[in-house]
C-alpha cells in the first residue's frame, strides 16, 4: 500500500516540475484519533491523511491534485486522488474542470468547523460525496455566491457506471467561512438512478443551512432532505445544530446535535447524535480535541463513547 501511495506521489511531483517551472506548494494533514467504548472495543486510529500540490500558473489558472489515503472495508488503508483540478477565472466566472470539491456541503463544513472531530451532517449521511468528477462554474455577485456543476455522481472513489449525470447546484449569502459576520443558503441536486433490468429512477437532494459568528462565539445549522423515487419512493432527513465559544486564545468549547431520520415513513429507525467536547492548540499545525459521543436511537438502548481527536497540519 505505501508503494502504491509513493509511487502516486512521485508521479504527481515529476508531472508538475516538468509541466511548471515554478515548483507547486505542498501541504499535508492528518487525522487521528484514540477511542474507548468498551473494555474490548478500544484503539487509536488514523482515519485520514491528505497530502495536496497546488500551485498558481498564471494570473488565471492554477490547478491543485490532493492524495487521499483512507480507511476501507477492504484494507487497513488505501489511496485515492481525491483532487485533481484546473481552474480557470474569467469575467464570466471561475470554472473548473476535473475531479473536484463538491459545492454541496463545503460552506457547512467550514461553519461545523471540525472535519478531523466529525464529517458534516450531510457528508456523514452520505447525500452527497465530497468531491466528483467533471465541471463546475462558480461566480459571486457582491455577497451572494453561486456555483452549478455537473459530474458523474459516483463520488471520487469509484468510475462511472451509468449514463447519468449529477446537477448539484448552491446559493449561498454571505461568508463562505466564517470569520464575524454570518451566511445562509440552499443547496440542491438532481440525478437519475437505474434499478431493475431496464427502470430509471431518481435522487434528489435538497438543503438549507445558515451560521452567525458574533465575538467568541459561532451557532449554525442545516437540514437536508433526500427523496429516492424507484418502484417506491423513500425520504430521509437530517437535522444538525452545532455550536462553538472561544474560551481562551488556544481553545474552545463545542456541541454538535444531530437527529437523522433515514425513511420518515418508517417508524423507529431514527437516531439522534450528541458530541460535545473541547479543542486545544498547544502549538501552530497541531490540535487536541477530547470529545464524548451519544448515540440514541428510536427504538433501543444509547451508546455512549469517549474520543480523543488529534489534527496535525504540516
Amino acid at each position: 500500500m505505501f508503494k502504491r501511495i509513493s509511487t502516486v506521489v512521485g508521479l504527481l511531483m515529476l508531472l508538475q516540475m516538468s509541466l511548471f517551472a515554478k515548483p507547486a506548494k505542498v501541504s499535508g494533514v492528518t487525522f487521528m484519533h484514540y477511542s474507548f467504548k468498551e473494555v474490548d472495543e478500544n484503539g487509536f486510529q488514523i482515519t485520514r491523511a491528505f497530502l495536496t500540490f497546488e500551485n498558481r500558473v498564471s494570473k488565471d489558472l492554477s490547478y491543485k491534485f490532493q492524495i487521499d489515503v483512507a480507511k476501507d472495508d477492504v484494507s487497513a488503508y488505501s489511496a485515492y486522488l481525491k483532487t485533481a483540478r484546473v481552474d480557470w477565472k474569467t469575467d464570466l466566472g471561475k470554472w473548473t474542470l476535473g475531479l473536484q470539491t463538491m459545492n454541496m456541503f463545503k460552506i457547512q463544513e467550514n461553519n461545523w468547523g471540525y472535519r478531523f472531530i466529525e464529517k458534516s451532517a450531510m457528508d456523514l449521511g452520505g447525500y452527497s460525496s465530497s468531491a466528483d468528477l467533471g465541471i463546475g462554474w462558480s461566480k459571486a455577485f457582491g455577497p451572494v455566491i453561486s456555483s452549478i456543476m455537473i459530474t458523474n455522481g459516483t463520488g471520487y472513489k469509484k468510475v462511472e457506471d451509468d449514463g447519468h449525470k449529477k446537477i448539484s447546484t448552491l446559493l449561498n449569502l454571505g461568508q463562505g467561512k466564517l470569520r464575524k459576520g454570518f451566511n445562509v443558503g440552499a443547496v440542491a441536486s438532481f440525478e437519475g438512478v437505474d434499478y431493475g433490468s431496464y427502470s430509471t429512477g431518481t435522487s434528489l437532494v435538497v438543503g438549507g443551512f445558515g451560521g452567525i459568528m458574533a465575538g467568541p462565539a459561532l451557532i449554525g445549522a442545516e437540514y437536508s432532505t433526500k427523496i429516492v423515487s424507484m418502484a417506491t419512493e423513500t425520504t430521509g432527513s437530517i437535522l444538525s445544530t452545532y455550536g462553538r465559544v472561544k474560551a481562551m486564545k488556544t481553545s474552545e468549547a463545542f456541541i454538535r446535535i444531530d437527529y437523522t431520520d433515514p425513511d420518515t415513513d418508517n417508524a423507529g429507525d431514527a437516531h439522534t447524535y450528541i458530541i460535545v467536547g473541547g479543542v486545544f492548540k498547544p502549538v501552530e499545525g497541531f490540535t487536541i480535541a477530547p470529545n464524548f459521543r451519544v448515540e440514541v436511537p428510536e427504538v433501543g438502548e444509547e451508546e455512549l463513547s469517549y474520543f480523543l481527536n488529534f489534527q496535525f497540519k504540516y
